[in-house]
């Protein structure tokens, strides 16, 4: 792997962390902003359950 690849490899991966802190405090934006009855709510939606659930995944390998 040259440098320049390498370089570009690290920014792509940057940017990729970025994106996933975004999305993380999203994650928290909502729990924050929901009542306990209406997360329970967003959690009883199977498609919506799954998305919370895999951005709770990211949550917890960002706090690694």
């Amino acid at each position: 792997m040259n440098t320049r690849t390498a370089l570009e490899a690290l920014a792509q991966t940057a940017n990729v962390i970025s994106a996933a802190e975004s999305v993380t405090a999203a994650l928290q934006a909502l729990r924050d902003g929901t009542t306990e009855d209406q997360w329970d709510q967003l959690c009883d939606n199977e498609l919506l359950d799954a998305l919370i659930a895999a951005c709770m995944d990211l949550e917890d390998e960002l706090e690694d």
